[in-house]
C-alpha cells in the first residue's frame, strides 16, 4: 500500500466542471555563481538589493545585476515576492532545467508563476512545460528570442498546445523597455512583467481568475509600471493569429505598454483563457490543503460532512469574489460538491477519502460590442 498522501485528479469537462493559497509569487531560474561558492541555490527576496547583496562578488556581475534589473522590475509592477532558483552551471538539457525549478518546491508558493527569464532556448522552455505539469498548481511563462516573427511565434506555441500543462502556459512577448536608475532603460523580457501584473491583479481581486490586461475601468490592470516602449510590433492580422495560437502580447495603448493578450497554449477554448488554468490550479491547491487536513480521520459520516463543509466553506468566497460562475441571473452557486455519495463501501475497504467538486469558472470579456441604432430625421420642425 502506498505512503498516506493526498492527490488531486483534474478532468476536464464542458461547463459546469471541475484554504487560500498565496497567488502572486513569482519562481525564476537563473545562472549565476560556483557550486563552491557558498551562496544559496535557491532565495526568496521582496527586494532588487538582496540579489545584489547576496550574489555578488565584486567581479564579473552582470549575471547578478541582470537578475536584480528583472526582479526590481517584477515587484514594481505588483509581484508579493521572487523566489530565485539557481544553477552554477549552464544547464545543459531540460532535464537539468527542470532540476533548478524543482529547488524551489512547492512550500515557495504552491500557486506561483515560474520562468526563466531572458532565456530563449528550447530546453528552458520544455522544462518550464514539464515543471508546470509536476507542479500542477503553477503556470509557467515562455520568452522566446528577439526579434521573433508572428509567424515564428504561432509555431512555438503550437509546439505545446497538446502538453498536459497547456491550459497553464502562455508564450509572453514581445520584451519591454522599463525606465531604469536615473535617465537609463532596460529592456526586460516580457514573462517578467507579466508576472509582476498578475501578482497586482491577484491582490486586487483577491483571486486567481482574472486576466491582468488592458485598462479595466481605469484599474490599469495590464499596464507595464515604469515602462518606455515594447521591442516589437505586430499588424492586426498578426495579433489575431497570436491570441489564437495562445501567445500573450504586450502592445503600445495610450502611449503605454499595455498587456492586451491573456491566453493559454490550449487549443481546447474551454482554457483558451489563461486565468481559466491558474483558478483551477489554485482552488486544486486550496482542496488538496483542506484534504491533509483530512487524513488519519476516521471514515465515516461525520468526517464526509466535515470534509464537505470544508470544501463549500473554501468555494463560497470564490462566488462572492466573482471568480465562479452564477449564472445570467446570479443564481447558481457556480459549484458543486460531492463526498458521502462518492465513498462506496470499496473506497472504505481502501482507506481512501473520496470527494467530487465541480467548479464554473467566470471567463473575461475577449470582445466587446457595442450596437449603434441611426436613423435619419423624416420631419423638418416647424418654424
Amino acid at each position: 500500500m502506498a505512503r498516506p498522501t493526498v492527490t488531486v485528479k483534474i478532468t476536464a469537462a464542458p461547463p459546469p466542471r471541475t484554504v487560500n493559497t498565496p497567488t502572486g509569487t513569482a519562481v525564476f531560474a537563473w545562472v549565476n555563481g560556483t557550486s563552491s561558492d557558498g551562496k544559496p541555490n535557491v532565495l526568496r527576496v521582496t527586494n532588487a538589493d538582496q540579489v545584489t547583496t547576496t550574489y555578488s562578488t565584486g567581479t564579473n556581475d552582470s549575471a547578478t545585476a541582470t537578475m536584480a534589473s528583472y526582479v526590481a522590475a517584477c515587484l514594481a509592477n505588483g509581484a508579493p515576492a521572487v523566489v530565485l532558483a539557481r544553477a552554477t552551471s549552464t544547464p545543459a538539457d531540460s532535464a537539468a532545467w527542470q532540476a533548478v525549478l524543482a529547488l524551489a518546491g512547492e512550500e515557495y508558493g504552491a500557486v506561483a508563476q515560474v520562468a526563466i527569464p531572458g532565456v530563449t532556448t528550447q530546453a528552458a522552455r520544455d522544462a518550464l512545460v514539464a515543471h508546470a505539469a509536476t507542479f500542477i498548481s503553477r503556470t509557467v511563462f515562455l520568452d522566446a528570442a528577439p526579434a521573433t516573427t508572428a509567424a515564428n511565434l504561432v509555431t512555438l506555441a503550437a509546439s505545446y498546445n497538446a502538453q498536459a500543462a497547456s491550459p497553464r502556459t502562455t508564450v509572453a512577448y514581445p520584451a519591454v523597455t522599463v525606465q531604469g536608475p536615473g535617465s537609463t532603460t532596460v529592456d526586460v523580457p516580457a514573462s517578467v512583467v507579466m508576472i509582476g501584473r498578475v501578482g497586482a491583479g491577484d491582490a486586487a481581486v483577491g483571486h486567481t481568475n482574472h486576466a491582468p490586461a488592458g485598462d479595466q475601468l481605469g484599474r490599469g490592470a495590464g499596464v507595464i509600471v515604469g515602462g518606455v516602449n515594447v521591442t516589437q510590433t505586430f499588424t492586426t492580422a498578426e495579433l489575431d493569429s497570436l491570441d489564437d495560437a495562445g501567445v500573450s502580447v504586450i502592445r503600445m495603448v495610450n502611449g503605454r505598454p499595455t498587456i492586451m493578450g491573456w491566453v493559454s497554449v490550449a487549443t481546447d477554448q474551454t482554457f483558451h483563457q489563461l486565468n481559466v488554468g491558474r483558478f483551477i490550479g489554485q482552488v486544486a491547491a486550496g482542496i488538496r490543503q483542506i484534504g491533509r487536513q483530512f487524513l488519519f480521520t476516521p471514515l465515516d459520516a461525520i468526517t464526509f460532512a466535515k470534509f464537505e463543509a470544508s470544501i463549500r466553506g473554501y468555494l463560497s468566497p470564490l462566488r462572492e469574489q466573482r471568480a465562479l460562475w452564477t449564472g445570467l441571473d446570479g443564481s447558481k452557486d457556480g459549484y458543486e460538491v460531492a463526498v458521502a455519495a462518492v465513498n462506496n463501501a470499496d473506497k472504505i475497504a481502501a482507506r481512501n477519502l473520496v470527494s467530487s467538486t465541480v467548479i464554473s469558472a467566470t471567463p473575461y470579456a475577449h470582445d466587446v460590442e457595442l450596437r449603434l441604432v441611426t436613423s435619419v430625421a423624416q420631419e423638418v420642425p416647424a418654424a
